[in-house]
């Protein structure tokens, strides 16, 4: 199993979040002298609305053009904005340029061209998707094949060696409650549904038996069951198997599955090893913390769940009645409410609603980062995200989170979401929260 702060070349790039903040990424292109540079926040909010690897897409950029400085280099020498060197587009009708190399894709910008390059990885009817490609090794093998002269092997290296320069472990960490939390491991299982869909629960397992054998279990086709999380009773451990905006196979209720995030944990419900461990609970709830804050769930009961209060046709009763609920919800609660306190008018801090992006804009992100930064906020990571409402098919939601720290230091998470249908049209206004981190 891969620790997180180490990329090998089977490592998944899709459908996980962002580990490069957008600080290195501006940070990278500007130390290289890219034309890029200059929309660097445009062009990091266009991958990371797609859920691929910033990291991964500028490794390519690398790889492919020295960023754009290369005078070989097409993109060099046509100015077509084209980080990946397409030569088609996913993304709707572009002019195409004639070079003595074939044929590519003028972009009217850097953001475009990074959001086509991303977007193909995803696309379902276009080749990665189709195929099942979701590691480096996988989409650099029919990216830049062996066959059209590249050196397939080397390009891997040097984007795997290049990404490990650049990210950030995922979790890690002190929590509220002094618990040191693990590196989330990232072991992907194929047992899942693409989404994305809108998480609005959480639902707690138990897996009747070992971290390894579990994990093994949920990573194998064989087993028709996945979870998103896998939680050992030591705490040292916690696993990811699948990307929290698709669907997880755990619930044993299909519009369960759809709305809720799984956690297994190691150990049984009958206690025939002794009881949950304290240490286990303490991290679950850690990372029980920052999965509500993410994906813009209230920590209660009603959305915090066992598995045996899931409706037919689950018949499961985990993690049973001697998992400590009372306690364990406490735990939730202090790192929520510890880690970020709300910023209303009434409080000192930024006012909310200056943060409102424009409500026509798609690039949600990009409007609270073009706020924050005339505010004078340095912008540290933003993520955007358009999802399915549950039980709105025609319906989805535009959410946006971005971390931002003001002059006198202060860490602030601007959160802004808005529903809207089918047509992009908005069928409310925009929800913007900011709060203010205190640990």
């Amino acid at each position: 199993m891969t620790a997180t702060a180490t990329v090998t070349a089977s490592s998944q790039v899709t459908a996980f979040l962002p580990r490069m903040t957008l600080l290195k990424f501006k940070a990278v292109l500007e130390e290289a002298g890219s034309p890029a540079a200059r929309q660097a926040a445009a062009c990091y909010a266009a991958i990371v609305e797609r859920g691929i690897s910033p990291a991964f897409v500028l490794g390519l950029f690398a790889h492919e053009s020295r960023y754009a400085t290369d005078p070989n280099s097409i993109v060099y020498k046509f100015n077509n904005y084209n980080p990946g060197n397409c030569r088609s587009s996913t993304i709707g009708s572009m002019p195409l340029i004639s070079t003595d190399r074939g044929v590519f894709v003028k972009y009217p910008d850097w953001a475009t061209g990074f959001r086509d390059l991303a977007n193909r990885l995803i696309v379902k009817n276009y080749v990665y998707a189709q195929e099942g490609r979701r590691t480096i090794e996988q989409i650099i093998t029919r990216f830049a094949p062996v066959k059209d002269g590249n050196d397939t092997a080397g390009y891997i290296v040097k984007v795997v060696e290049l990404m490990n320069g650049w990210i950030t472990p995922a979790g890690g960490g002190n929590s509220n409650m002094g618990v040191t939390l693990p590196n989330i491991t990232q072991t992907p299982s194929p047992n899942y549904d693409q989404g994305p869909t809108r998480k609005t629960k959480i639902v707690i397992h138990d897996i009747e038996g070992s971290f390894d054998s579990g994990n093994n279990w949920i990573d194998s086709s064989k087993s028709g069951v996945s979870a998103h999380y896998i939680v050992s009773a030591d705490g040292k451990r916690i696993d990811q198997s699948i990307r929290e905006s698709d669907i997880a196979w755990h619930a044993g209720n299909y519009k369960y599955n759809q709305e809720a995030i799984g956690i297994e944990h190691e150990g049984y419900q009958s206690f025939s090893t002794g009881p949950y461990p304290d240490v286990m609970l303490r991290v679950s709830a850690a990372l029980v913390s920052q999965i509500c804050k993410r994906n813009g769930i209230a920590p209660n009961r009603q959305n915090i769940i066992g598995h045996g209060e899931v409706p037919p046709p689950n018949n499961h009763t985990d993690p049973g009645p001697k998992w400590p609920w009372d306690r364990y919800m406490a735990y939730v609660l202090n790192e929520y409410n510890g880690e970020l306190n709300h910023v209303t008018t009434d409080n000192q801090g930024p006012n909310p609603v200056a943060f409102n992006p424009n409500p026509n804009n798609f690039a949600v992100g990009q409007g609270v980062i073009e706020a924050a930064t005339r505010m004078r906020f340095e912008v540290l990571t933003a993520e955007q995200y358009l999802v399915p409402e549950s039980g709105q098919a025609a319906g989805l939601t535009k959410r946006s989170m971005t971390w931002v720290k003001s002059e006198d230091g202060k860490i602030y998470l601007i959160l802004a979401i808005q529903d809207q249908d089918k047509n992009n049209n908005p069928l409310t206004t925009w929800t913007t929260q900011v709060w203010l981190q205190t640990v």
